[in-house]
């Protein structure tokens, strides 16, 4: 299981502007680099 902050690394370091979300083998959703800046607004 990641974090928010395993996710910011793969899209800051792997040139990503999204990343998958699994449930085991399961697509359960993307993350998006805008995702990550709306949350990182809402928490500071």
């Amino acid at each position: 299981s990641g974090t928010v902050r395993d996710a910011a690394v793969i899209l800051s370091q792997g040139g990503f502007h999204s990343v998958p979300v699994v449930d085991g083998t399961r697509l359960a959703g993307i993350v998006t680099s805008s995702d990550l800046i709306h949350y990182l607004v809402e928490q500071y």
